[in-house]
């Protein structure tokens, strides 16, 4: 499995910019358990902590070798209720609340906070290569201007002290402009969000950021890698749209900036320097009705998979079908289903819609809707059997009465496009 995993990512990676390959950092953010192509496609991945295992990771041997060094997401800034040291939390270390996102604005001004962070929050994650540090410049929202520079010192004081506490940890900082300068040999790179796409916070749509956000931008982010600071940019595109993400993270190469474009959610394999062409094919079974290794589909058609260059993944459908996009890992999904409930196929057309391949193999979905979803419709038979009786003949064993029910027969119609 590990020597698929490598080539999967050495051979199936599309190479973005002339001349990069082992000279420019490929970066991740992904905020779910990550797929096992991100530990080889990227250089640095940041992971959340609470939605990732070093114990997996462990039983994984086969990705002992893993390039990536994983950091691990921090908020800083702001107070997350989700977290599972929020309980610990003194209620006299906030001083806000971003509403935007339901959070509470911290004070990092309070050193009982700055010593829980390092000796509670950090020391929790020394398995980590290093941390990123999010929401540095919320006090903004909470604060009056003229409180901004004490908060903003005792910032600094803070990222000095947690780099002395761990001299072996790499640090991020996600915007914290004011304060870059101060700590410039302190850190190992800065990020900055939507410099040419981007959400909208209210509705969060993808949307083209306004020339003069960019230009604004543009100059802070120059003025830090002006600094000698790696600056990274994180970009928002539909995943979906690889052809975009692809244009955006050149664009941003361009500037001189480390590219990572991504879906709203931090969710997905997203386009660093390179972007990767998916060769996993799902293979759905039932392990109600059969074992995975001794499923049909598993026996009869992965080698056939695996000759053509794809990676077959067994994935049992009792465990809920996927609710995210997964076109940055998937290139088609395999299934022979008999019956096929009406969430399956609200599934299967979401997934032809995101222009996922589907194989259907014995059974076709007789639902009139999907089929003329698909260009297709039902024509009926000319003739039905109920019941065929075949009458051996010097055969006595061979005692099988076959059932042929009605099959009806599909033909194409104009909007039909092959799937």
């Amino acid at each position: 499995m590990r020597y698929i995993i490598r080539l999967l990512c050495l051979f199936n990676l599309l190479f973005i910019f002339n001349l990069s390959y082992g000279k420019d950092l490929s970066v991740g953010f992904i905020y779910r358990e990550p797929p096992e192509e991100a530990f080889y496609l990227y250089d640095w991945l940041v992971v959340d902590p609470d939605n990732f295992s070093f114990e997996k990771l462990k039983e994984k041997y086969y990705i002992k070798n893993k390039k990536a060094k994983l950091f691990a997401y921090v908020s800083v800034g702001e107070i997350e209720p989700y977290r599972k040291y929020y309980k610990e939390i003194d209620k006299s270390w906030i001083i806000g609340e971003n509403k935007d996102w339901k959070t509470y604005i911290a004070d990092i001004r309070k050193k009982e906070y700055r010593e829980f962070l390092i000796n509670k929050v950090l020391k929790n994650l020394s398995q980590y290569d290093g941390f990123f540090f999010d929401t540095l410049d919320s006090y903004q929202i909470a604060l009056k201007p003229n409180e901004y520079k004490d908060y903003e010192n005792a910032l600094v004081e803070f990222i000095i002290q947690v780099k002395k506490t761990f001299p072996d940890k790499k640090i991020i900082l996600n915007r914290g402009f004011e304060v870059v300068p101060q700590v410039k040999d302190y850190i190992d790179a800065a990020v900055a969000e939507s410099l040419f796409y981007g959400l909208d916070t209210k509705t969060m749509k993808y949307k083209k950021m306004k020339e003069e956000d960019t230009r604004w931008l543009l100059n802070k982010l120059n003025e830090i890698k002006n600094l000698g600071v790696k600056v990274i940019v994180i970009d928002y595109v539909d995943p979906k749209n690889k052809k975009l993400q692809k244009e955006v993270a050149k664009k941003i190469y361009e500037n001189g900036f480390i590219p990572y474009v991504t879906d709203k959610d931090l969710k997905t394999l997203g386009t660093s320097i390179y972007q990767i062409i998916p060769r996993k094919i799902m293979i759905l079974y039932n392990s109600k009705e059969f074992d995975a290794a001794d499923d049909d589909l598993h026996r009869n058609f992965q080698a056939f998979i695996e000759y053509l260059g794809y990676i077959p993944v067994m994935y049992d459908i009792n465990k809920g079908l996927p609710k995210d996009y997964i076109g940055d890992e998937y290139a088609g999904i395999l299934l022979r289903q008999t019956e096929y409930s009406p969430e399956m196929l609200q599934w299967l057309k979401k997934q032809i819609s995101d222009g996922i391949k589907v194989f259907f193999l014995s059974y076709i979905p007789s639902d009139e809707e999907f089929l003329s979803f698909l260009g297709l419709k039902t024509e009926g038979n000319t003739s039905i059997f109920d019941k065929v009786d075949f009458k051996p003949i010097g055969y006595d064993y061979f005692e099988i009465k076959p059932e042929i029910q009605p099959i009806p027969i599909t033909t194409p119609q104009n909007n039909f496009k092959p799937i």
